[in-house]
């Protein structure tokens, strides 16, 4: 699918697990020095563990010797939080899910997202004030359950009042390490004050939930994504993919999407003496996948700068499906500004959405929309939060993903789509099935006889030829046979020309001497090299 001109606004990572805990006003992980976009706003990392408040220093405090509205001494143990109570409780792994509010769990199946397991996430704790409220910190204990085992992690502030989903600051916040987030995992929070405190003790502190532990709903299984970057190297020079830069890219894929490992391999660059259009592009990326022997659920993505393009979109992505033997759709590749691999992110991410099997989020002019789509104008429709860079993303301002509208970020619909089919492709085995079969795969722009290949497995799935699309085989024993074609558009139509399209046909078993592909009155011939190889 074509992406049109965009920028890049934001870097990211896959959360990498956090081994320790959150102490109060440092529970943000930052980027690591030497980033691109190492001058964002962070906090520091964490650091250790504090202890869950025992049940005898709670009894102290409401001890019936300590009279009212005098200040409790320094060793009166936690004192539960007074004239508040938890409010919204929220989870992001890039989308915030609700978990609940009050004293009120939101059942799993009724949640907006998957919250998968082995990642970390950033979870919230907003609160509601009473009326009267007089600013002041306090402190939240939030307690992990998992097999047994407990941790506690805490967050300190001044609370000026009742929490405001846009404002970080005005939520008590934590990072939860990968290592504690398992599909067993509860959660509970209390809160207590923080500071000097003057007036008759309450007695158990506010607690969410009321009693027990809330399941965050973390949905189990492998969830890892392979991705081949192809570099090309032309007449204005090779691109720019210092390790900064490279680990640049790699963050930000993995910060979008949904899984545990994002493992990332760079191809030695391919090089070019003069500019390349699209189809050339996408051979290249066919050839790529057969010279590697490339595993069937590895995404190949070229990365070409513009100045060496003969194209003017940004971007262009096969629409793939879900099937092991449609592994040769994963292919996609983006127009690099700044001669850097990292030039174009956002459009990396968009075009390699195709390959999941994305269509495009209606608005901004994007043609070949999904109808289902549930947000207008390319919303995001939920806040999210990027852990690599700290960065809080408000629906009010991010665009989804795989829209035309800018700045993007990824709504809870795209990142639930992207769940769902990962998963699918985390699941294949590691090989092509033993089979005989084998298709042609050709990329064609309008007035052209296209670029052709032949690859493993069967493209075609069911369908029948039709006298307007089809493909007649010629056989080397002299026998022809007619069969159904594949067609699919990798961007939508620009009036009443179509635009870049991926054709696909079985082949038989038996010697081919001729193909040719009929569509709609235009008449291809595959070249007989082709066939020969």
């Amino acid at each position: 699918m074509l992406r049109r001109w965009s920028c890049c606004l934001i870097a990211v990572a896959l959360a990498a697990g956090c081994k320790a805990p959150v102490s109060p006003r440092m529970n943000i992980l930052p980027p690591e020095e030497g980033e691109p976009d190492a001058g964002a706003p962070s906090t520091p990392r964490p650091d250790a563990a504090t202890s869950k408040p025992d049940a005898a220093a709670l009894a102290k405090d409401t001890a019936p010797d300590l009279a009212p509205d005098v200040a409790l001494p320094p060793d009166a143990g936690p004192i539960a939080a007074s004239g508040v109570k938890v409010g919204l409780v929220e989870a992001s792994q890039a989308v915030f899910v609700k978990i609940g509010e009050g004293d009120k769990v939101v059942p799993t199946l009724d949640r907006n997202a998957a919250l998968i397991e082995k990642r970390a996430l950033f979870l919230r704790v907003h609160v509601v004030t009473e009326s009267g409220w007089m600013a002041r910190p306090l402190r939240a204990v939030l307690t992990l359950a998992v097999a047994g085992e407990e941790q506690t992690l805490e967050d300190t502030r001044m609370i000026a009042g009742s929490s405001d989903t846009q404002k970080l600051e005005s939520s008590f916040n934590f990072l939860v390490p990968a290592a504690m987030v398992k599909p067993t995992t509860e959660i509970s929070v209390e809160l207590f004050e923080a500071g000097s405190f003057a007036g008759k003790p309450p007695g158990a502190p506010p607690r969410f939930p009321v009693e027990g532990g809330a399941d965050l709903g973390i949905k189990a299984g492998r969830m890892v994504m392979d991705v081949v970057l192809v570099q090309v190297s032309g007449p204005s020079g090779p691109l720019d993919d210092s390790p900064a830069r490279r680990k640049h890219l790699e963050s930000y894929l993995g910060d979008v999407y949904p899984v545990q490992e994002l493992n990332v391999t760079w191809r030695e660059p391919i090089k070019i003496t003069a500019k390349l259009g699209w189809m050339a592009a996408f051979k290249m990326l066919q050839q790529a996948r057969i010279e590697d022997d490339a595993k069937p659920g590895t995404y190949y993505h070229m990365l070409l700068a513009k100045e060496d393009s003969n194209d003017a979109f940004l971007g262009l992505g096969s629409l793939a499906g879900s099937t092991v033997t449609d592994a040769p759709n994963r292919i996609a590749m983006t127009n690099v500004s700044k001669h850097a691999v990292d030039g174009e992110m956002d459009t990396v991410s968009h075009e390699m959405g195709h390959n999941l099997g994305r269509n495009h989020a209606p608005g901004c002019n994007a043609q070949g929309v999904d109808e289902r789509f549930p947000y207008p104008n390319t919303g995001v429709g939920v806040d999210g939060y990027s852990i690599p860079e700290a960065a809080f993303k408000s629906r009010l301002k991010w665009k989804d993903v795989m829209g035309y509208c800018y700045p993007t970020w990824i709504s809870d619909y795209t990142w639930n789509g992207f769940e769902r089919r990962q998963r699918v492709i985390s699941a294949y085995p590691s090989t092509m099935p033993f089979q005989q079969a084998r298709s042609l795969q050709g990329f064609q722009a309008p007035g052209s006889n296209g670029e052709w290949g032949v690859v493993p497995g069967a493209l075609v799935e069911g369908g029948a030829a039709t006298a307007q699309r089809q493909a007649r085989i010629t056989l080397a024993s002299g026998g022809t046979r007619v069969v159904p074609i594949d067609l699919r558009l990798l961007r939508s139509p620009a009036g009443p020309e179509p635009g870049a399209r991926q054709i696909a046909v079985n082949l038989p078993d038996e010697e081919v001497a001729a193909v040719e592909v009929l569509i709609d009155g235009e008449r291809l011939v595959v070249p007989a090299e082709v066939l020969h190889r």
